[in-house]
């Protein structure tokens, strides 16, 4: 018997940063181009965590 609960799974907008929706100038996800692709992909999904731009309005907007 698993007596350890399982996590909820995230929806969609859950893996989200949360400023995609209301994006900062600086943000990947702003004026997307071929060098931007990649890093939007990775950072403004589920690892935003890990974005500099994410840590940096963050800590500006105080919205850890």
């Amino acid at each position: 018997m698993d007596t350890e609960k399982e996590k909820p799974k995230k929806t969609f907008r859950e893996k989200l940063c949360p400023f995609v929706q209301n994006p900062h100038d600086d943000c990947y996800c702003v004026g997307t181009n071929s060098s931007k692709v990649m890093p939007m992909i990775y950072y403004c999904g589920e690892n935003f965590k890990e974005c500099k731009i994410y840590e940096n309005l963050s800590e500006k907007f105080n919205n850890k």
